[in-house]
């Protein structure tokens, strides 16, 4: 397919790069291969995405160096241009079947070289003949949908059409999954830009929880059929295109125009035509990092009706996502974008404001976030949870608010009160036939959060535990009662320490995040802590810092320089106390957060100035003035930093 053009030298022509004290050559030569390279030296290759014929700057690229002689090579891409993702590259050590980040702390984003600011990362090759794969994000080629399909070969309800022929004459696929006689049809689009493969993992996770046997699997499918397009623009997936921009106009342009460019777009309007979809959903990725570039979120048009359907999905998708994910946020247009002259409209906007379609959103899936765990495997997750979500709605042409979740959160509250009126609240949902299992499972997770603390710590795994294995459980039921069980156990003073080791490896293989995650951890630490267990507990801290919100990211960080300095490390732990000094006076100055948070991180400002030797009394004095003089500021806070500042009065 594409060899890397090296326009320097005839070494270049050839691929050849000098890597310190060893050679590599570079190769785009494979489905979705992507490098364009302008200037080498020792050690160093000056690369950037090959536009093709994408009419504007954009940023995928995917190639596979070879070390002729082991050496470290620095690869740079263009002054002033982002493009390289949030964890930096992905990186393959088999040829392509298997990604992981490099991670940002090996990647520089637009930092200083002496021509200007620029994305770049490094990599060492360590013996001869070994080969590494780079990508901007983790691909998905047609090879990866054929492995998928392998597994369902066999599937009844999964049908393998084909939408229609490219322009090079492959023909492109049509998944169909049957529903039942009363079933409502559904598109599920992606890669209308054939760059955004990490869509192609969200749509898998949907294919798999649609196709499953678990209830909400064959409820789905009783009540929907499913139409899904992989890949609108396979030519350009398989070629290693951007897609993007692509002249005349890319594939996201080619609706509501008379007659489409492209073969695929006239084949999905005919598709539609005859089946009269119920919900047109489509799967993209945004710009590279960045803002709202590292978020999920919904983009189309913003009609009262299909905002009101979004505003409540938008709920139910982030109890229904992996925690890390949070909310899909709702980025809906207030305009629908028309067609004009020989371009059209995206597939959002032209599905969107159709009379006949019940709603049509985009969402936007980012190819890499702040979350270091965010991979492939958690897109798919989502993608599982997307189905989950959509099966908890009721999606309606109307602009009424939808109040499905809101009752769920009243009832949920409504689990409150003295234990005793907590319990026969929860009992009377388990008993009654009629209650969502939705509703069950939160009956339960409430009596999970509550035994512990009556000391009923069987009841409450007990009820943990039937809320991990429903299949009707929420993704954040599931979560919580994760975290919940690691408490039980924690504070259980029967608990043997083999079994909750036990329990620690099996959270690792949860992927918990967020909250849940943070939680879970707090638990274990505390625990580590009652068994005057130094070390297992800094091991906890370090890992629970990823997790912690901000407002508790100075009292972990505290936690660990404790550590060093109890470990005969004062000079470790001071310059570690001044760098959560200066992120907590970021948080603190010049405005105090609202609520209880801004005093309790006033006081961390305190305790991390405590531990950097020389601190300036009346900067420790200002810090604890912060939270006094805060309008709420706890008590145990209050007592605490009053008793620091008696002792510094009557230090010597």
């Amino acid at each position: 397919m594409k060899k890397a053009v090296l326009a320097v030298s005839p070494l270049a022509l050839c691929g050849l790069i000098s890597a310190g004290e060893g050679v590599v050559t570079l190769s785009s030569d494979y489905p979705g291969g992507n490098v364009k390279v302008n200037k080498l030296s020792p050690g160093r290759a000056e690369i950037e995405a090959d536009l093709r014929d994408t009419g504007q700057k954009w940023f995928y690229w995917n190639f596979e160096a070879s070390a002729a002689e082991p050496g470290s090579v620095k690869f740079l891409f263009p002054v002033n241009q982002k493009q390289i993702s949030a964890q930096g590259p992905a990186v393959s050590l088999d040829g392509g079947k298997s990604w992981r980040w490099l991670g940002r702390e090996k990647t520089n984003f637009l930092v200083s070289e002496p021509e200007g600011k620029r994305d770049s990362f490094s990599w060492e090759f360590k013996q001869k003949g070994e080969k590494v794969r780079f990508a901007q994000g983790i691909p998905y080629q047609k090879a990866d949908l054929d492995k998928f399909l392998e597994k369902y070969s066999g599937n009844p309800n999964l049908k393998v059409n084909t939408l229609a022929k490219t322009r090079k004459g492959v023909p492109s696929p049509l998944l169909v999954i049957s529903g039942g006689k009363e079933a409502k049809n559904i598109l599920l689009t992606a890669r209308h830009h054939a760059c955004e493969a990490i869509a192609s993992y969200v749509m898998e996770g949907f294919l798999e929880e649609a196709l499953s046997d678990s209830p909400m699997g064959q409820a789905f499918r009783e009540k929907y059929a499913l139409y899904a397009v992989p890949f609108v623009d396979l030519d350009g997936v398989e070629a290693g295109d951007q897609g993007k921009g692509r002249k005349p106009h890319d594939h996201n342009r080619d609706y509501g125009i008379p007659a489409p460019l492209y073969p695929e777009i006239k084949a999905i309007n005919d598709l539609e035509r005859g089946k009269r979809f119920f919900v047109c959903l489509d799967l993209h990725a945004p710009s590279v990092r960045d803002d709202i570039h590292e978020a999920f979120y919904f983009d189309g048009f913003r009609s009262p009706e299909n905002n009101a359907n979004t505003v409540e999905f938008a709920k139910w998708l982030a109890a229904e996502s992996p925690g890390m994910i949070g909310n899909t946020l709702n980025l809906l247009k207030p305009k629908a974008r028309k067609p004009s002259g020989s371009d059209g409209t995206s597939f959002a906007h032209y599905f969107g404001a159709s009379p006949d379609v019940t709603y049509c959103v985009t969402i936007e899936i980012p190819y890499a976030s702040r979350h270091a765990d965010y991979d492939a495997s958690v897109a798919k997750e989502y993608g599982r949870g997307l189905l989950r979500a959509m099966m908890r709605m009721d999606f309606r042409k109307d602009k009424v608010k939808r109040t499905g979740y809101e009752e769920f959160m009243k009832m949920s509250r409504s689990l409150n009160g003295s234990p005793a009126v907590v319990i026969r609240k929860a009992e009377a949902i388990l008993k009654d036939p009629n209650a969502p299992q939705l509703y069950k499972m939160q009956a339960k997770l409430r009596l999970g959060w509550l035994y512990p603390r009556m000391r009923k710590f069987d009841e409450a795994i007990e009820c943990d535990e039937d809320v991990m294995k429903s299949p009707w459980a929420s993704a954040k039921q599931k979560a919580e009662a994760a975290a919940q069980k690691t408490e039980a156990l924690c504070s259980d003073p029967a608990t043997p320490e083999e079994e909750l080791a036990k329990w620690s490896a099996e959270l690792k293989n949860l992927r918990l995040s967020g909250l849940p995650a943070y939680n879970a951890c707090e638990a274990l630490y505390q625990h580590a802590v009652r068994k005057k267990n130094a070390e297992r507990a800094y091991e906890i801290a370090c890992g629970q810092l990823a997790f912690a919100p901000a407002y508790f990211k100075g009292k972990i960080r505290n936690r660990i320089a404790a550590y060093l300095l109890a470990k005969g490390d004062p000079g470790k732990a001071a310059e570690y106390s001044r760098e959560t000094a200066a992120y907590l006076r970021k948080q603190l100055i010049p405005r105090m957060p609202p609520g209880i948070f801004g005093p309790q991180q006033a006081e961390e400002l305190v305790n991390a100035l405590l531990m950097i030797p020389d601190t300036p009394k009346q900067e420790i004095v200002e810090a604890a003035n912060l939270a006094l003089n805060h309008k709420y500021c706890q008590a145990a806070v209050r007592k605490r930093l009053n008793a620091v500042l008696e002792k510094l009065n009557t230090a010597k």
